[in-house]
């Protein structure tokens, strides 16, 4: 099982499907964490607002930093997770 809780992420209003699995990750840029959608192509970056979504099919700069050429680290352990995300995670 993953890091982030699919139900719990969805009805706080992540727009994913049934296939959606999210991950998260940390940008190479700036070090911003959130959470990706590998189905969707999505990254959620606000873990206050997750309907400030980046589209990876249609957005190609840093949501936080502006940043043209970034990409993005998979975190393995919960305690990469930052405080503010562990509203998301998996907790079983």
């Amino acid at each position: 099982m993953g890091l982030v809780d699919k139900i719990t992420f969805e009805t706080r209003g992540a727009r994913g499907c049934s296939n959606s699995d999210y991950t998260f990750a940390v940008t190479t840029c700036c070090k911003l964490i959130g959470v990706v959608d590998d189905e969707l192509h999505d990254f959620y970056w606000n873990p206050e607002d997750i309907s400030r979504v980046l589209s990876f099919l249609q957005d190609s700069v840093c949501p936080e930093c502006g940043r043209a050429e970034w990409d993005l680290n998979h975190l393995s352990t919960i305690d990469d997770v930052p405080e503010r995300w562990r509203w998301a995670c998996d907790r079983s």
